[in-house]
C-alpha cells in the first residue's frame, strides 16, 4: 500500500497535533521507567555492595587468629618431630598473651582429656572433651572447625571457638567476637532503620542489631533455606518481624558464616518516587516547549530544502553512503528518491571500477615479469611492482615520465618501440644489457600493441632470461663435449692402431740389433752376412742408434698417453664419484694443457713455468674426474690466455695442495703472475656470460661452469683472490667424503 501524499501546509498541521505530542509523551513514560529501573538498580547494588564489604571485612579479621593457630600448630609438630622437650604451656601462653584477640588457649590429646591450658583453670583441667562437636569433627576430618558462636560465662560477650589437628589431637582457642559485634553497631550508628546481622553455619546469631538474640541463640530459619539454595549474593523481597524489607546475603569464605542486611523498601521507594514526579514535571515543560517550537515551523520550510542542500554536497565529495529522511510531502519525498537513487548509482558505478582496478593491479604485480604501460608518445601510463623493483622508481613517481628516463637500459631500443607502437603490430627482441647493480643479464623484451578508440599505447613485458639462455649454452657446450668424446674416441682407435705397430717394430727394432739382450738368431745372420754383432753394435753406438730407438719409443709412448688423456676427459657423464690423489688429477690437466697454442697469437702452453708444491700424505677426494679435470683446464687456460696477451715476460702458475683438517678438505691454489683484476671484475668473474675478452673469443661460461661443478656437483668452495698487477689466485676446496 502507497503512503498517502500530502501538500506541505496539510503535513505541518499532522505534525503539531500527532507527530510531535505522542512521541514526547511515549519518551517521557520510557524515560521515567528506565530512570526508575536504573535507580533502583543503583541503590541495589550500594546496598549488596555494603554487604560484600563487611563480609570481606569479617573475613580479613577471621583470617589472622586462623593464620596464628596454624602456626602455633607447625612449631609444636615441629618440636615433636625434632624430640625437643617443651611446656606446652609455655607456649599457649606466649600467643595467648602475644594476641589478644585470642581469649584462651587448650590442647586436648587424642584421648579428649584436656592437658594445656591457658589462662590455667584447674576445673576444665583434665575434662573430657571427646563428645564435643569441635573435637569430634576435627579428628575425624583433620581439618580446622569453626563452632557455633556463643556467650562466655566468664566473660559476658559473644566468643567462637576455632579448632586444628595438632600432634594427635586438637588445639583450640577461644575467640571473641566483639570486634564482629562492633562493625555491625558502626554500619547502625550511619544507617538507621538497617537490619544487620551474622550467623554462623547452623543459622545461630552471631552477631545482630539487636543485641538479645544473640543471647537467647536465636535461629535465623529464612538464612537457612538461602543456603541450602546456594544463594549467596541474592537479593529478596522478604518479610521480617511483620515489616517489608530487601534483604542482601553474603557467605565468609573462612568461616562459612553468612552477613544479611534487611533494608527497608522504603528507604528504595521514596526516591524513586520523587525522581518519577519530577520527571513528570521535566517532561510536561519540555512538551509544552516543544509546541510552542514547532508551531513556529509552519511558518518555514527553510529546514528540509537545507538538508536535502547539504546531502547533494555531500554527495559531489564523494560521501556516497547518505541518509535521505522519510517524508510524508509529495515534493520533499520525490527529491528524496531522486537524490538517493543518483548517489546509489555513482556508488555502485565507482565501487565496480576500484574493483576493477585492484583486481587488475592485483594481476599485474603477480606476474613473474616486468609489465610497462606506455601511451604512443613512449610515456609511462602504469607498471607492476616487479617495474618498481627494477627501476627504483615507484609508480605515481614514474607516470607520464619517459621510458628511457625510468627505464635508461632500453634507450637503445626505443627506435624500435616507437616504430612498433605506431604500427600497432608485436614485436620480440632479445639483448644483453647491464643492471643497476652491473649484473649482466640476458633479457627479453617484448611489446604488445593496445588499439584504443582515440590513441595508441601498449605494454612492455621484460623478462629475465639469463638462466634460460645458460642452460642453453651448457647444452651447446655439452653436445660439443659429447661430439668431441665421439670424435676423441674414433682419433684414439685410428691413432692407437698405427702407433702400437710403430712402438712394436721399435722394439723388435731393439731387439734385431741386439740393444737389449744377446739373441742367437742376431749372430747366425750376421754370420751368414760376414760381419760379427759386436762390430755391428760398435757402428750403432757411434751413430747414436740406440738412444733414437729409444726416443721413438718414449714419443710413442707420449703420444698414447696423451690420447688416452684426451679421451678420458671428453668423456662427459660416464664417470661414477669415487675417491682420487687430488696429485694425479692435476697432472693430467697440466699434461692435457700443454696441447694447448696458437701459432697465430704465438702461444704455447709449453712455454709456462709450472710450479709445483704438492702436499704430502694428503687423502683422497671423493669426485669425478673428468669435471674436476674440467675445472682444473679451465682456470690453466684462463690464466695462460692472461699472461699471453698482456705478454708477460716469464710467466709462471704455481699449483699448491695442502689440507684443511676443520672442514676436512683438500685446498688446491693456482696463481699466476698475470695481471690481475679490478675489484669489480673480480666480484663478477663468476657470473654467466660474463667476460673480459673481445666478442667472439670467449662465451663467458667457463669459469661460471666450474663454479657450478665445484659448488653444485661437489659440494665444494671455490674463491679467487686478485688485485690489479698482482695476478690471480684461484682457491678450491673439495671434501674427502661426498
Amino acid at each position: 500500500m502507497k503512503p498517502i501524499k500530502l501538500s506541505i501546509k496539510r503535513y505541518l498541521n499532522l505534525v503539531l497535533s500527532f507527530l510531535i505530542i505522542l512521541p514526547l509523551l511515549f519518551a517521557g513514560g520510557i524515560s521515567i521507567f528506565l530512570s526508575s529501573r536504573i535507580l533502583r538498580g543503583e541503590m541495589l547494588k550500594a546496598s549488596r555492595n555494603q554487604v560484600s564489604f563487611l563480609s570481606d571485612k569479617i573475613d580479613q579479621y577471621l583470617n589472622t587468629p586462623i593464620s596464628i593457630i596454624k602456626t602455633m600448630a607447625g612449631m609444636l609438630e615441629l618440636e615433636a618431630n625434632r624430640k625437643v622437650e617443651r611446656d606446652i604451656d609455655v607456649v599457649l601462653k606466649s600467643f595467648t598473651e602475644s594476641f589478644d584477640i585470642f581469649k584462651s588457649i587448650h590442647f586436648a590429646g587424642a584421648d579428649g582429656l584436656v592437658r594445656n591450658l591457658y589462662p590455667p583453670d584447674e576445673l576444665f583441667t583434665g575434662t573430657d572433651i571427646s563428645s564435643h562437636e569441635y573435637f569430634k569433627s576435627v579428628m575425624k576430618t583433620g581439618k580446622l572447625f569453626w563452632s557455633s558462636s556463643f556467650i562466655s560465662e566468664q566473660l559476658d560477650i559473644p566468643v567462637s571457638t576455632l579448632s586444628y589437628p595438632v600432634m594427635g589431637g586438637v588445639l583450640t582457642a577461644t575467640l571473641s567476637l566483639e570486634p564482629v559485634m562492633n562493625m555491625i553497631s558502626n554500619i547502625e550508628e550511619r544507617d538507621e532503620g538497617l537490619v544487620f546481622y551474622i550467623t554462623d553455619q547452623k543459622g545461630v546469631y552471631i552477631a545482630h542489631t539487636d543485641r538479645q538474640k544473640v543471647v537467647l541463640k536465636e535461629y535465623d530459619t529464612a538464612q537457612i533455606a538461602y543456603r541450602q539454595g546456594s544463594l549467596d549474593g541474592m537479593v529478596q523481597d522478604v518479610l521480617y518481624e511483620g515489616m517489608a524489607y530487601t534483604s542482601y546475603y553474603s557467605i565468609v569464605e573462612s568461616s562459612g558464616w553468612m552477613v544479611a542486611l534487611l533494608q527497608p523498601r522504603s528507604v528504595i521507594n521514596d526516591p524513586i518516587e520523587t525522581m518519577m514526579w519530577s520527571l513528570l514535571i521535566v517532561t510536561a515543560i519540555i512538551l509544552l516547549v516543544t509546541l510552542i517550537f514547532s508551531m513556529s515551523l509552519q511558518k518555514s520550510l527553510a529546514g528540509p530544502l537545507q538538508a536535502f542542500t547539504k546531502l547533494t554536497e555531500s554527495i559531489s565529495r564523494g560521501n556516497y553512503n547518505v541518509s535521505i529522511p522519510e517524508y510524508n510531502i509529495q515534493e520533499l519525498s520525490w527529491l528524496g528518491d531522486s537524490v538517493g537513487s543518483m548517489a546509489k548509482k555513482i556508488q555502485f558505478r565507482e565501487k565496480e571500477l576500484n574493483e576493477a582496478s585492484a583486481n587488475l593491479s592485483s594481476l599485474l604485480n603477480s606476474m613473474p615479469s616486468i609489465l610497462i604501460s606506455i601511451d604512443q608518445d613512449l610515456n609511462i601510463t602504469r607498471m607492476n611492482s616487479r617495474a618498481e623493483a627494477s627501476s627504483g622508481f615507484e609508480e605515481k613517481d614514474a607516470l607520464g615520465k619517459p621510458l628511457e628516463e625510468i627505464f635508461p637500459r632500453l634507450s637503445p631500443e626505443i627506435p624500435r618501440l616507437a616504430l612498433a607502437v605506431k604500427e600497432s603490430r608485436m614485436d620480440i627482441m632479445t639483448r644483453e644489457t647491464i643492471l643497476k647493480s652491473d649484473r649482466k643479464i640476458v633479457e627479453n623484451v617484448t611489446i604488445f600493441p593496445l588499439i584504443l578508440p582515440d590513441t595508441r599505447s601498449a605494454v612492455l613485458r621484460l623478462d629475465d632470461i639469463t638462466d634460460k639462455a645458460m642452460m642453453e649454452q651448457t647444452l651447446i657446450q655439452n653436445e660439443k663435449l659429447l661430439s668431441l668424446g665421439g670424435l676423441a674416441a674414433g682419433m684414439a682407435h685410428e691413432i692407437n692402431n698405427p702407433l702400437a705397430g710403430m712402438i712394436q717394430t721399435a722394439n723388435v727394432l731393439a731387439g734385431r740389433l741386439g740393444l737389449e739382450r744377446h739373441i742367437p738368431a742376431n749372430d747366425q745372420a750376421a754370420g751368414e752376412v760376414g760381419i760379427s754383432m759386436e762390430k755391428l753394435n760398435e757402428y750403432l753406438m757411434i751413430r747414436d742408434i740406440p738412444d733414437m730407438i729409444d726416443s721413438l719409443n718414449k714419443s710413442g709412448q707420449r703420444i698414447a698417453s696423451i690420447v688416452n688423456n684426451m679421451l678420458s676427459f671428453a668423456r662427459t657423464g660416464e664417470e661414477n664419484i669415487s675417491t682420487h690423489q687430488i696429485r694425479d688429477i692435476i697432472e693430467r690437466s697440466i699434461e692435457l694443457a700443454q696441447t694447448d697454442y696458437n701459432l697465430t697469437k704465438k702461444y704455447d702452453f709449453r712455454q709456462i713455468e709450472i710450479i709445483r708444491e704438492y702436499g704430502e700424505n694428503l687423502p683422497p677426494v671423493m669426485c669425478e674426474t673428468s669435471k674436476i679435470q674440467q675445472v682444473f683446464f679451465n682456470i690453466l687456460q684462463n690464466s695462460a690466455h692472461a699472461m699471453s696477451d698482456s705478454q708477460v715476460e716469464k710467466p709462471k702458475v704455481l699449483i699448491k695442495t695442502g689440507f684443511d683438517r676443520i672442514h676436512s678438505m683438500v685446498v688446491i691454489e693456482i696463481k699466476d703472475n698475470g695481471p690481475g683484476m679490478e675489484e669489480n671484475v673480480r666480484k663478477r668473474i663468476f657470473e654467466p656470460f660474463f667476460t673480459t675478452k673481445q666478442v667472439g673469443l670467449g662465451t663467458g661460461l667457463g669459469l661460471s661452469v666450474s663454479y657450478f661443478i665445484i659448488t653444485e656437483n661437489q659440494n665444494g668452495e671455490m674463491t679467487v683472490q686478485s688485485s690489479p698487477g698482482n695476478g690471480a689466485n684461484f682457491i678450491i676446496k673439495l671434501p674427502t667424503t661426498h
